[in-house]
């Protein structure tokens, strides 16, 4: 009796803030996933002190604090499914690289910089627009191990004009997607999904570029022209896994016009989230 009670509830769900924001912003995601899915536990994690250790703790760090709040949670001892939004993105997709044990089953991204971010020669920073040659001003110290030990977003800033300083120097997404050496179990991981879901918006006002959420990227030199990942070595030589989800049809990507950057936890948009995103976590049993 036990046992086909287990079986017979929804996979557990918990979500990942991200930069500059705490648990108790997805109070909205929670309370619609629980209006759908009633018996559902959904956990919204708070890494370290929220908003202020998502700036100055590095990815790798808060990767481990998340790793040892489910470890502890016996609710998510058989698996669980990961709604991360922002910087939760990548977060999620390290604890699912390097950890995922339980394991995740399915992972939804929302407005992550999946493939990075970089912005200021040619493209537009928000809220400061063209800083010409930025990109050398922030690469002489954004690579640097002091930066990327101590401030959570250089982990995720991936320069097009000195691409070889954050293959050697990125402490967390030139690793996790196997630039330099590619660790087979990082990529197994990602295989061994049942579906990655990619949720984003050309009107995102925070991610640059903003196709970053669906992994297109800046070609190298260049941050005015995108190359399509089926165009990258990433996926060509499929070194993370996701060529093998997409030929499943396990890689889902949903755009939406109209959307800025915090949109998918705001109360007025959750009529949509529910339609489009929750729809995923309709799963019972692991």
């Amino acid at each position: 009796m036990i046992l086909q009670f287990v079986i017979g509830q929804y996979v557990p769900t918990v979500l990942v803030h991200g930069l500059g924001e705490q648990a108790s912003d997805y109070i909205h995601i929670q309370a619609n996933i629980l209006k759908m899915y009633p018996e559902m536990f959904v956990l919204p994690i708070e890494i370290g002190n929220g908003k202020v250790d998502s700036y100055f703790k590095s990815i790798p760090e808060q990767v481990s604090e998340m790793a040892i709040i489910i470890s502890n949670n016996p609710q998510l001892a058989r698996g669980f499914n990961l709604i991360c939004h922002s910087q939760g993105s990548i977060i999620c997709r390290t604890y699912v690289e390097q950890y995922n044990q339980p394991k995740v089953n399915r992972m939804i991204l929302l407005a992550g910089p999946n493939a990075g971010y970089f912005c200021g020669t040619i493209s537009k920073c928000p809220g400061i627009g063209n800083m010409p040659r930025l990109d050398k001003l922030v690469d002489d110290i954004i690579y640097s191990d002091f930066i990327q030990t101590n401030i959570g977003p250089s982990g995720i800033w991936k320069s097009p004009y000195n691409f070889q300083s954050y293959q050697q120097g990125s402490q967390t997404l030139a690793i996790i997607d196997n630039e330099l050496i590619v660790n087979s179990t990082y990529r197994a991981n990602i295989q061994a999904l049942d579906k990655l879901i990619l949720v984003g918006s050309p009107d995102d006002d925070q991610i640059v570029p903003w196709q970053s959420q669906f992994f297109d990227f800046w070609a190298v030199n260049s941050d005015s022209k995108i190359e399509k990942l089926k165009d990258q070595i990433i996926y060509k030589q499929d070194k993370i896994g996701l060529r093998n989800l997409d030929e499943r049809g396990d890689l889902i990507m949903i755009s939406v016009n109209g959307f800025n950057h915090v949109a998918y936890y705001k109360e007025e948009n959750q009529e949509w989230m529910s339609q489009n995103v929750y729809q995923w976590l309709n799963q019972k049993g692991l």
